[in-house]
């Protein structure tokens, strides 16, 4: 005999169509994809607003996914209650049938941008993500910082006049930076990694 599907789960997929693919309500479902697609096909559910599947290929223990667009920051986005948010949000709050709280966000455990493995996000604050990305050396120091006004080099220069007395305002002028770039250098709160030629 045929199994006939009980209203509470034609429900749950008339309230979720729009949100989730055949293969997520599957899931949530404990049923084929087939299946779902036979009875929203029965019962006449359409989408609004038909959902791109999830992809991703596998690399190690990372899910890349490839199904999506990448935002300028390289992580993959998709849109989700009339808006784009990042996929790794989308798939933390199905996986764990939770909702992120406001002024929260999603860490890669692997520092995979691309990867959506549960498993390898984690929620926190901005400022455990900052922290996560000093202690495993993420930022780009230096002259890979594409928005330093100099490089390695004439930071050494500078270290090596500063510490030969020359004035903050004379070395802004010959490196045509602020004075402000200057004082950062001379006190360490910018640059304080590289160290000045000793011999210079």
């Amino acid at each position: 005999m045929k199994k006939i599907w009980t209203e509470e789960k034609i429900k749950f997929l008339k309230e979720n169509v729009d949100n989730k693919t055949n293969k997520e309500l599957a899931l949530l479902l404990n049923n084929t994809e087939g299946n779902v697609a036979t009875y929203l096909w029965k019962y006449n559910i359409k989408r609004k607003n038909r959902q791109r599947e999830i992809t991703y290929i596998i690399n190690g223990e990372c899910h890349e996914c490839n199904s999506h667009c990448l935002n300028a920051y390289g992580y993959p986005m998709k849109k989700y209650k009339g808006r784009q948010q990042l996929m790794a949000r989308y798939i933390y709050e199905q996986y764990y049938h939770t909702e992120i709280p406001e002024g929260y966000c999603i860490r890669h455990k692997c520092d995979n941008k691309r990867c959506i493995n549960p498993l390898h996000l984690e929620i926190g604050l901005p400022i455990d993500n900052t922290r996560d990305a000093v202690e495993r050396n993420r930022y780009k120091k230096g002259s890979q910082n594409g928005s330093a006004k100099l490089n390695e080099e004439q930071v050494i220069q500078i270290k090596n006049k500063v510490r030969q007395g020359k004035m903050s305002k004379q070395l802004a002028k010959e490196y045509n930076v602020s004075k402000a770039t200057i004082d950062a250098i001379r006190e360490d709160k910018s640059w304080s990694w590289l160290k000045e030629d000793k011999n210079g």
